[in-house]
């Protein structure tokens, strides 16, 4: 049976968990193809359990003001998300030895004003074609995660999809889907201000400034965002920016007032916790696999915030996602409200 009762602290002690000296090799690795290597010899390496220690490292380091040490954990960290969707060959490219053209030209890019300058740039500069790309996209974001500059991030994402999607269709078809899908500047600026907001009356006063958010064209722009974002393994992000999307849907549907209602009045985050992983484990099992990748992000903000209990019920739906039978999983929850949840769980499930 799978005891999860000694909660979440297990999970970041390195002198017990054996993952954590692949973790280190995988950091000193000469070369991406060398830490290909260590992946492949270590495919615990991309399970949540190595990006939490990861997590951890990553917020000591930017608590300590060391911002070399932050921007080597996060590119590694993405090289990982990356690796569980890509193939390894690509993912681990090694860097070409001179990439300064490749850096020129995606900084040319990324500060271009309208779809017709982007492909001009695209034309002029056919570096960008390349997966050498890659490798200045890796570096560029984390060096905004590093910092926390979201609009940068997603600006980069954006930019990064489109190339891709020229490697992969031609630069006329990309273009052509873009044409209806990429965000015009004053759109993309609104979208950037939107998901930034700090709170739910600030959000609502970007609404109300830009309307042209409450459009199928933004919607369409968020659709476009959140599937490059995924494929990148950015699950915060795809979070965020699905719920601001859902946020401007409701608004179509009902009107600003009900629909801003309804956000700062959501129902209690573990009665959805248990509505969603039921769902998923039994009429919608497609999106189990999401739905996982939500719950994982949920566990790491439980541990990093220090909610002991709220991380150990997460741990077990984390753990009952990954196909563990709800029988053969014993966890003891401090919190009442939290042992009704995983019960309500069990319940369904037995």
């Amino acid at each position: 049976m799978t005891d999860l009762s000694t909660g979440p602290a297990e999970d970041y002690d390195p002198q017990s968990d054996p993952l954590l000296h692949a973790i280190l090799s995988f950091l000193s690795a000469s070369s991406w193809s060398s830490a290909q290597g260590i992946v492949e010899d270590h495919p615990d390496l991309l399970r949540p359990k190595a990006e939490l220690m990861l997590d951890s490292l990553i917020k000591e380091a930017k608590a300590q003001g060391n911002q070399q040490t932050a921007f080597n954990l996060i590119l590694h960290r993405n090289k990982l998300r990356e690796a569980r969707n890509a193939p390894f060959d690509i993912v681990f490219r090694d860097t070409p030895t001179d990439n300064n053209n490749a850096m020129d030209a995606v900084r040319a890019l990324i500060d271009v004003e309208s779809l017709e300058q982007a492909r001009s740039t695209i034309n002029a500069n056919p570096i960008l074609l390349s997966l050498d790309v890659e490798h200045v996209f890796d570096m560029l974001t984390a060096m905004a995660e590093v910092n926390d500059d979201q609009p940068a991030a997603t600006t980069l994402q954006t930019y990064r999809e489109l190339l891709q999607a020229c490697r992969a269709v031609g630069v006329d078809v990309a273009f052509d889907m873009a044409g209806g899908n990429l965000p015009n500047e004053e759109l993309m600026n609104a979208m950037l201000e939107y998901v930034n907001a700090p709170d739910w009356p600030a959000t609502r006063q970007v609404v109300e400034a830009h309307p042209q958010l409450v459009s199928d064209e933004a919607i369409r722009g968020f659709d476009m965002l959140i599937e490059g974002a995924r494929a990148q393994g950015h699950n915060t992000a795809v979070m965020r920016m699905t719920g601001h999307k859902a946020l401007l849907e409701s608004i179509q549907e009902i009107g600003i007032d009900d629909a801003f209602h309804r956000v700062e009045n959501p129902p209690d985050l573990f009665d959805v916790v248990a509505e969603r992983t039921i769902t998923s484990l039994t009429t919608a099992p497609d999106e189990r696999e999401a739905w996982q990748d939500v719950v994982h992000d949920l566990y790491t903000q439980a541990s990093i915030s220090g909610d002991e209990s709220a991380a150990m019920l997460l741990q077990a739906v984390s753990t009952l996602l990954s196909g563990t039978p709800v029988n053969e999983i014993a966890v003891d929850l401090p919190e009442e409200n939290h042992r009704q949840i995983w019960s309500q769980i069990v319940a369904a499930l037995s």
